[in-house]
């Protein structure tokens, strides 16, 4: 998919002026976009600024008052925010724009966690949008559901905080005391609306 996306903004008349038109773009996975923006002053300053890599403008050929930044088929590490700094050596502006990468929740993982004489296990999962974590259990012959409902959603103990490593995204861990995961056939799931991954505890180490 491409998309093109048009920024309109206005140049304050001080020595470094941000503008702030509270530009937001969303893109899910492997999207294609290019954003093009319209400098009406002259200079010798134009520059890109993302995850401390610095990028010169490249202009449109047939209007060199048009600069643009393309964006092919987007991952989770496209998101972030973008700078464009421009003008001269008297005057200088900046234009910033963030991207916010929709995708499916990575697959949840396993950890291990005592508390006293208790021992539970974490199950955990991020993405954009925020995900929901939440536990399957499946009888088998030998292993019944003990104290589980069967295939239905179980939400447990859920927290969540900003992801250190997915620009925008949000991790979502769930808590289940390790005895009911060893004692049943149990998965952890994720779903965000655009997709859903499990986890077995058979699955663990495949």
């Amino acid at each position: 998919m491409k998309r093109s996306e048009s920024i309109k903004c206005i140049l304050m008349p001080t020595d470094f002026t941000t503008i702030k038109p509270n530009n937001t773009v969303e893109i899910k996975i492997f999207d294609t976009i290019e954003v093009m923006v319209v400098i009406n002053i002259t200079g010798t300053i134009c520059f890109w600024d993302f995850k401390k890599k610095r990028t010169p403008c490249t202009f449109n050929w047939d209007n060199r008052t048009v600069t643009s930044f393309k964006i092919s088929e987007a991952r989770e590490y496209d998101a972030g925010s973008y700078i464009l700094t421009f003008g001269n050596e008297s005057k200088a502006y900046s234009l910033r724009f963030t991207v916010y990468v929709k995708g499916k929740p990575r697959k949840p993982v396993f950890t291990f966690f005592k508390n006293g004489m208790k021992n539970f296990m974490i199950c955990t999962a991020e993405s954009y949008p925020a995900p929901t974590v939440y536990w399957y259990c499946y009888p088998e012959n030998d292993r019944p559901c003990k104290h589980l409902p069967i295939g239905a959603k179980k939400v447990l103990d859920c927290t969540a905080e900003s992801s250190d490593d997915y620009f925008g995204a949000t991790k979502v861990s769930s808590k289940i005391d390790a005895a009911l995961v060893m004692a049943n056939n149990i998965s952890c799931c994720t779903e965000n609306g655009l997709g859903m991954e499990c986890t077995t505890i058979h699955s663990l180490g495949n």
